[in-house]
Order: C-alpha cells, then structure tokens, then sequence
C-alpha cells in the first residue's frame, strides 16, 4: 500500500527537470528532486542492512521520481540490479538451506527411528521370555551334556511334560507350539506341533506329505484361494492350520474332517460360514479372527467341545445368544468388533478365564461380564467407558485388566477387592487420582498410569510391593514421593514426558532398576553421580533433555545394552563411557559433538551407533574397532556436508561388511 501511494503521488510534486545527474554524481541537484535523493538514500541504508525488501521498494520509488523529474541517471537501475542479485543470492541460499533441512529433518527421522528401534531391540533381550497365557516360556541351555529348548514357567523351573527340543518356537495365541527333534532311526529331526498340555502333533506341510502318522497339516500362509481337495482325503487330521490365506468360501466337505479338534481359519477373506461347521462337534480350537464376518450364526451353540474361539477382528455388531452354551470355552476373544453390547447369555460361561473386548464400543462395564467368577484376564481397553463400577470387585480371580485407551474418570474403591491382580493398565484415561484402595493391591506387578492428568501420586504407592514395572509417561507430575524409592521389586520405571527438571532423588534407591527411562523430563546440566546406584540398568533413556555432561560414573553401568542420549546439549563425553562393554545401541543424535573419547572405540558389542546432527569434523579410523556394528547414522555433521563419493567409499572400507551406514 505504501509504494502504491508513492506511485500515485510521485508526478504531482516532481517537476520537470533538464540538469544531468552525471554532473552532480548521479544525484539531482532540482529542489523538485528532493523526493528522489531521499529514496535512494533510505534504498542504500536497507541495502547496507541487507533488508533487500524494502531496498527494492525504494529503489523502485526512486527511479518513478526520477522519470517525474525528467532526469536522465542510470542510478535506480544500478541499484536495482544489485538488489535482483542479491534477492537471487538470497533466494539460493535459502534453497540450500531448505535441502539441508530437510537433509537434517530425514536424517533426525532416520536417527528417532534407529533409537527406537536400537533400544527396542535391547529391550527385547532384557525381556526375552514370553509367558504364553502367563504360564509357560520358552528357554535354551545344556540339559544333559547337549544344547536344547525346553520350557519353563514363571519361576524359572522346566516344564516337564514339555519335554526338550532341538529346535523350538514361542506358543501361538490358539496355543501351539513349532517343534523340531530327532526320532530314533530318523536322520532329520521330525516337524510337531505342542500345545500345552504337552501332546505333539506330528505335521506336515504338503498335502502330498500326509501318511497315517500325520495329525497336522500346516498350510498357512500359502495364497490358497481354495482348500486343496486332497485334504479331504485325510479324516484322521487332527489339527488344520489354513490362517493367512486368500479363502473366501468354506466347501461343504470340510465336515468330513470329523476328527479336527484345532481349525484355524484367521487372516482370510471370510464372509460366512458354512452350515457344515457346525457339524464338527469335536473343535476345542476355531480360529476366525481377520476375516470379514458381520453375522455369527446360532448354530454357533452346538459346538459344545470349543475351549478356545477366536472372532477377532471382524465386523459383528452382536452375538447369538446361543454363545452362552458353550460352557466348556475358557479363551473368547472379541476384539475390534464394533460391539455396543453383549448378549446376557454371556453370563453363563462358568469355564471362561480369558475375555478379549478391547476396540469396540462398550461404554460400561456389561453386566454380564460382572457374572464370570472364573475370569483371570479381561481385556476392556478402547471402549468409550467413563468410569469403573463397583461390580468390578465381584471378579476375585481376576489376574489382569486392561482398561487402557477410555474416557475412564473415576475407578471404584472396589478394586481394592481384586486381590490376585498382577497386571493393571489405565493408559491414556482422564484419572485424576486415584482410589487409596487401588495401592493395597499387593500382588500387582506391572501398573500402566500413562497419558492420565495426574495431580498426585500417593505416598501409599509403597504398600504395591510386588510392583516389577510402572509407566507414568505423560501424568504431568513434577515430582515421585520419597516412599517410591521403598518399590524394592521395580524393574522397570518410565517417566517420559514430564517436567521433573531433575531426576527424582527417590530413583536412586530402586537398586533393582534394570530400565529406566527419563526422556523428555526437562532434565537440565549434568546427570547426577547417584546414577552409579543403579548398576543393575541394562536400558537408560535420557533423550530429549538439556543435559550437558554425563559423570563419571556412567562407566559404573556394566550391565547397560542401550543408552539414548539424542537430543541433549552434550559437547563432550567421559572417557568411562568405554567401560561399558555390554552397550548394544549408543544413541548420541542432535548434541553438540566436536570428537568423541577414544574410550568409543572400546565398546566392542556395538550394533547401533548414531552420531548424527553433532559437530564431528571427521570419523576417526578407529571406527573399524567396532566389528559387530551394523548401522551407524552420520547425517548433519560438518564432515558429511558436501562429501564425496570417494569419501563415502573411505568410510565404507573402515566399517564392517554388513554395516549400513547412513550419510
């Protein structure tokens, strides 16, 4: 608007004027030429200030003047074009920096994901057994002289009837197990499959490789859009595996398999059901789960034998009633439904132990959930529930419950009746406080309070004295209370997320801490010395934070697999880093690095190394002591802007084969 009214008014108060401005330097000397001089002065003064903006806009100004003051001067184009370059050269400069931006913002992704998935991957050898259905793992060691699998339960004892293995997997979700061992006279250990009461299934994976001794047939995962004709020809099958194919029709032979006692047919195109199904009154095993049903037929009922039923993932918006006569199923699943309600005959499961009702849209507690005294595990979590009822203290024998990802507000002071309870997850809720009740549950091992407006935490979180692990991601605390640090049992702490400022002085009590992550606390200066009181840490997490120095006494964690220090103002580390000679994964992304100690190259375990967004000038060849490394990120260091293909290739020469290296 303003150069407009320049424009506009620039004519009426110029007059002609005949003087050349070669004679007076380029500048008029007319009085009428006032106008002029006083725009290319205010052009020069932005120009010096590189303001080339409102330079341009001046010099645009002068050069009408000058016309309107018929003054022949090259002076406003001059200067003119000196501005275009220097637009252009502005123009250039922030395109480079747009690349590197975005160089640095794929290179911060790339690192946030290599983090993640570095400490994921030590936090899965922390956590390396699985219990399936919270009973039984599977282990490896000598046994007799030889190396074998075996499987173990919650104290760490062999399962007998499990027998040994020379190969082993985990228990499936329906129960099963893959094994491998050697038979006498057999020179290749045979195919099995376990389920957990210890019978093995001798399985093939052809239909061409079924003889009289086969009792399981594993076609999963084939593409199949038809059941192959020769399965039919096998009625002494006692397990059939077609999961994960393309069906999406059943063939009316499928009764003939009168023996199947585990059918699973999930991750298909499924979008009814035969009536023949229901014929095969011997299934304790039916897996349906992924497919595309929106109705479940009554005849559901006469499959009287079923102990687990598995309806995942499919879109039934209500059941039969006739579900409650299966009254010998332990194991109903329901998940990712749509279910506004359950039918009343629910009820009448006696045998169920575990209930599955996460992602529908249940917004209480159904009460017929209240009348399943055998209940063990009940998952509750993304409903749209607003509150937990009293009733929920009828379920004594309720082991583990999810009610995460809900509306929940209040939790009633009953709960305090679940006293088996081992596991409780309240994540990502609209809980305030919670019930003093809820801290004498003195079995639980494992309390989920993230993503809740916390106020508080109790003092009374001392009498959970069983706790192993609690997340308080996200509560807005500012401070843990003191009687935290009596939590004798606590393996796992995560305060991610909050603004603690610093660490909690409570923490260095928890001696038995083996996870502990402190990212996005506001963490501020150095880390504390007191972190040598935690020797038993195998994961720490200390991202996203202001820290600037690490102590000494980092070294004093032997037993550390990952370390994220991404994200801090750290310009230097300690040279005890390289003490830690179990570290996985070093997480040292967007600090402020100009060299590393040479304690680095000590840390022989290495498999993830991120340097990325530092101020390193070069990769020291000492990089080729790190043999085991298999990804390192350098993006967004001094050294790597510009770099050549030559230069790469160096780099490459000095890392291990297999090594992917992100530049």
């Amino acid at each position: 608007m303003i150069q407009r009214f320049r424009l506009l008014v620039l004519p009426l108060l110029c007059a002609a004027s005949s003087v050349l401005f070669a004679q007076q330097g380029g500048e008029c000397p007319a009085p009428k030429c006032e106008k002029y001089r006083s725009f290319m002065d205010a052009g020069r003064s932005f120009m010096a200030k590189d303001n080339l903006d409102k330079a341009l806009t001046e010099f645009q100004a002068a050069q009408v003047a000058a016309r309107a003051c018929d003054c022949s001067t090259n002076a406003p184009a001059d200067s003119l074009k000196k501005v275009f370059e220097g637009l252009k050269r502005q123009r250039d400069e922030a395109v480079k920096a747009k690349e590197r931006a975005e160089k640095a913002e794929r290179a911060a992704r790339k690192a946030k994901e290599e983090t993640q998935a570095a400490l994921a991957k030590a936090n899965r050898l922390i956590n390396a057994f699985y219990f399936y259905d919270g009973k039984y793992a599977l282990a490896y060691g000598k046994k007799e002289e030889e190396n074998v699998f075996y499987f173990i339960d919650k104290n760490g004892n062999e399962v007998i009837h499990l027998l040994q293995w020379e190969k082993a997997e985990q228990f499936d979700d329906l129960g099963l197990a893959k094994v491998k061992k050697s038979d006498e006279g057999e020179d290749e250990p045979l195919d099995y499959l376990l389920d957990p009461s210890g019978k093995k299934y001798p399985v093939v994976f052809r239909t061409e490789d079924i003889d009289e001794t086969t009792t399981a047939l594993d076609l999963s995962g084939q593409k199949l859009k038809t059941i192959p004709d020769a399965v039919f020809d096998n009625p002494h099958l006692e397990v059939l595996l077609l999961n994960e194919n393309e069906l999406s029709s059943l063939p009316p032979r499928l009764s003939e398999l009168k023996n199947l006692t585990v059918l699973n047919l999930s991750s298909n195109s499924l979008s009814e059901l035969p009536d023949e199904l229901w014929e095969m009154n011997r299934l304790a095993v039916l897996g349906l789960s992924g497919n595309q049903l929106t109705y479940l037929e009554p005849q559901i009922g006469q499959l009287k034998g079923l102990t687990m039923l598995d309806l995942r993932s499919n879109a039934l918006p209500f059941l039969p009633d006739e579900i409650g006569q299966l009254e010998n199923l332990e194991w109903l699943e329901l998940t990712s439904n749509g279910l506004g309600e359950l039918p009343t005959t629910i009820g009448q499961l006696n045998s169920l132990s575990t209930l599955g009702l996460s992602g529908n849209k249940l917004t209480e507690l159904p009460p017929q959930v209240e009348q399943l005294a055998s209940l063990t595990k009940l998952d509750l979590s993304g409903n749209e529930l607003t509150t937990l009822k009293a009733a929920i203290g009828d379920l004594e024998n309720l082991a583990e419950l999810d009610l995460s990802h809900n509306m929940v507000r209040e939790i009633s002071a009953q709960i305090g009746k679940l006293k088996k309870l081992t596991k409780l997850n309240l994540w990502n809720n609209k809980l305030v406080k919670l019930p003093p009740e809820l801290f004498k549950l003195t079995n639980l091992e494992t309390l989920d309070l993230s993503d809740n407006p916390l106020e508080n935490l109790s003092p009374e979180i001392n009498g959970l004295v069983n706790l192993t692990s609690l997340d308080l991601t996200s509560t807005e605390l500012t401070s843990l209370p003191l009687q935290i640090g009596r939590l004798k049992n606590l393996t796992s702490l995560t305060l991610s997320d909050n603004e603690f400022r610093e660490v909690p002085p409570a923490i260095w009590q928890l001696k038995s801490l083996t996870a502990l992550d402190l990212s996005e606390t506001g963490l501020f200066g150095m880390l504390p010395k007191q972190i040598s009181n935690l020797t038993n840490l195998t994961v720490l997490d200390l991202s996203s934070n202001q820290l600037s120095l690490l102590p000494e006494q980092i070294g004093d964690l032997k037993n550390l697999l990952g370390l994220s220090l991404e994200g801090n103002f750290i310009k230097e580390l300690p040279e005890q880093i390289g003490e830690l000679k179990n570290l996985l994964a070093l997480i040292l992304g967007e600090n402020e690095l100009r060299e590393l100690p040479a304690g680095v190259w000590d840390l022989k375990n290495l498999i993830i190394l991120d340097l990325s967004g530092n101020q390193l000038t070069e990769l020291p060849p000492q990089i080729g002591n790190l043999k085991k490394l298999q990804g390192i990120v350098l993006t967004g260091n001094p050294f790597t802007e510009d770099m050549e293909e030559a230069d790469e290739e160096k780099i490459r020469r000095l890392l291990p084969n297999n090594c992917e290296v992100e530049f």
